[in-house]
């Protein structure tokens, strides 16, 4: 299923680059008496299958970024095209909606000071008003920075003495209404490349007897979300008529209203788009539980394949109260202790097989911008 999945976003020949390096990073190493020779012969066998057996780097990372932006294209796309299917307005057309981009972004400095007020700060996200849909592979490549930095993104670390240039670790578009409705935004992104080969070194070194380990879908590399507002300030009454108005449906009346939106907006998607639901998660009706310090919380939300114009995306739906504790550090479903989760396992899975770290340099060479993992 992998495999199929990567077909929707790259060059076919990529599925079978990613097999051969599968196959030359689990063989037997217990050959080697020496590990670092094991681990340098490693890196020189997986150099050389790439450069014999699929061109350059140059030339297969090329081909990756035409493709993304491919994707990148429909995906902007798909993201008006639910603006004007689902933000209410007369006409329903682009002036009942504003454009945002926020992005996540990191000090490098302050996340490893030895104050835990300053290393908890050293993250946080820019919400940038933009006039049209900023694109990953021109965020790698720089030339979307100087428009970004125009519209007020601070590409420096605020803290006090700091001025470390940030880095970004992640960065959404955003449609948003102009005014208060039951869509709150719908986000639309692609996955950063690193975040895209930690996921595919994951799939490569997979052990399902491992129980530090899950298997890692890739589906998410080009996603979107519709994020809802439930009654807030309103009767459920009229919630429920501005529903029915808007959408030309009716709120189930045997849940509870947070769900019954989520539900009813997943059946106004598959009405006009191709959507998967043998594949659909449904942490609503068995919602996932995360405990941080003792504190559990329920973690609600449907995510399914959508394909549009041939291509699939990873759609998400959730209420603006689930969104809000992704974005709260302190909550158990907090993002942010999510990812600092998977990156402590990640490390630990380096520390436990070192090839997968030389694994990981060099897809970041071929899918990346060239920063590898010291």
């Amino acid at each position: 299923m992998e495999e199929q999945l990567i077909q929707t976003s790259f060059d076919p020949r990529i599925p079978a680059l990613l097999g051969a390096i599968k196959n030359v990073a689990r063989r037997d190493k217990d050959s080697y008496h020496n590990a670092n020779a094991y681990l340098a012969r490693l890196e020189q066998d997986l150099e050389g299958l790439i450069r014999d057996e699929f061109e350059d780097v140059a030339a297969i990372r090329q081909r990756i970024v035409d493709d993304l932006l491919l994707n990148d294209y429909i995906l902007e796309d798909l993201g008006t095209t639910l603006a004007r299917r689902l933000i209410h307005g007369k006409g329903r057309q682009t002036g009942n909606w504003v454009r945002q981009y926020n992005v996540i972004t990191k000090c490098p400095a302050c996340a490893n000071s030895n104050r835990d007020r300053i290393r908890e700060s050293s993250k946080g996200v820019q919400a940038v008003p933009v006039d049209s849909y900023v694109r990953e592979a021109h965020l790698q490549d720089g030339t979307s920075l100087h428009y970004l930095c125009e519209a007020g993104f601070v590409p420096v670390c605020a803290q006090k003495k700091c001025g470390t240039l940030l880095e970004i670790t992640n960065a959404s578009n955003l449609i948003i209404p102009k005014e208060q409705q039951i869509v709150h935004f719908i986000a639309h992104r692609v996955k950063s490349a690193g975040r895209y080969c930690q996921k595919l070194v994951d799939l490569i070194f997979y052990d399902k007897d491992d129980p530090s380990m899950r298997k890692r879908s890739i589906l998410d590399r080009y996603a979107f979300a519709l994020v809802l507002n439930t009654p807030n300030g309103i009767s459920e009454k009229k919630y429920r008529r501005m529903f029915k108005e808007h959408y030309g449906t009716a709120l189930p009346f045997n849940m509870p209203i947070e769900d019954a939106v989520c539900y009813a907006m997943l059946q106004i998607l598959a009405r006009e788009f191709e959507t998967d639901s043998s594949r659909l998660q449904n942490n609503i009706a068995r919602p996932k539980m995360r405990e941080r310090e003792g504190r559990i919380e329920s973690y609600k939300m449907l995510q399914f394949p959508l394909n549009y114009h041939g291509k699939v995306f990873e759609g998400q739906i959730k209420t603006l109260d689930t969104f809000m504790r992704e974005q709260d550090r302190k909550s158990a479903i907090g993002h942010v202790n999510y990812v600092e989760v998977e990156e402590g396992l990640r490390q630990e899975m380096f520390k436990r097989m070192p090839e997968a770290r030389v694994v990981y340099n060099v897809l970041m060479k071929i899918f990346g911008n060239n920063h590898a993992e010291s």
